[in-house]
């Protein structure tokens, strides 16, 4: 979501640019998370909800996109499931 990527996007398809905006965001995603004690969708092994609050996930689905206001939307993907914002994440 931050690198501005749809989840389904293959890989082979990206820039360097992509590639390059995609590292930056794992990283600074997985350090906020990690500095607010994991993701407010999982508990800790002390049944205690983590402080990060996700952009993406069963709480957001249906509800508006941070940045742009569309509604975030679920669907089905390799036999999971992936939230992404039709505006900012285009496929």
């Amino acid at each position: 979501y931050d690198a501005g990527l749809h989840p389904k996007r293959k890989m082979m398809t990206l820039s360097d640019e992509e590639v390059r905006g995609l590292f930056d965001a794992i990283k600074s995603t997985l350090h906020e998370m990690s500095s607010k004690g994991g993701r407010d969708t999982e508990k800790d092994i002390f049944g205690c909800p983590g402080g990060y609050a996700t952009k993406l996930s069963k709480f957001t689905n249906g509800k508006p996109c941070g940045v742009c206001g569309t509604d975030i939307q679920k669907k089905s993907y390799l036999g999971g499931s992936v939230y992404f914002c039709e505006t900012c994440q285009p496929e």
